[in-house]
């Protein structure tokens, strides 16, 4: 999941339109809990991609959707954080770079090694 490039431009002209009165500050509300709710799902996703290959990532996830239940505004809102930093500087991408590639998909099925 990539949002497009002018996403954080729109989530910050949705919070200023906060001050807006009456229906049109409404809107904007609804705009910025939207983007806000779709910027933590890219968040969740960037955890999800940079600790594949971790030894230890099920607990490391398992960690934080358990700290989500009592602690329900900071884990989200750093994931949300996260999911904004993601659509500037496209951390899934250079965490990938930085990795070796998979080994070929026809030595995964036949089960044999890689050499």
């Amino acid at each position: 999941m990539q949002l497009p490039p002018l996403a954080p431009a729109i989530l910050a002209a949705s919070l200023v339109g906060l001050w807006l009165p009456d229906f049109a500050g409404f809107i904007a509300a609804s705009f910025a809990a939207s983007l806000i709710t779709v910027f933590t799902f890219v968040g969740l996703a960037v955890l999800h991609a940079i600790t594949r290959g971790i030894a230890s990532r099920p607990l490391m996830l398992a960690a934080l959707y358990v700290s989500i239940v009592p602690l329900a505004g900071l884990p989200l809102l750093l994931a949300s954080l996260l999911g904004l930093a993601e659509s500037v500087l496209n951390i899934r991408a250079r965490v990938a770079a930085s990795r070796p590639p998979p080994p070929p998909y026809s030595r995964i099925l036949n089960n044999q090694s890689c050499q």
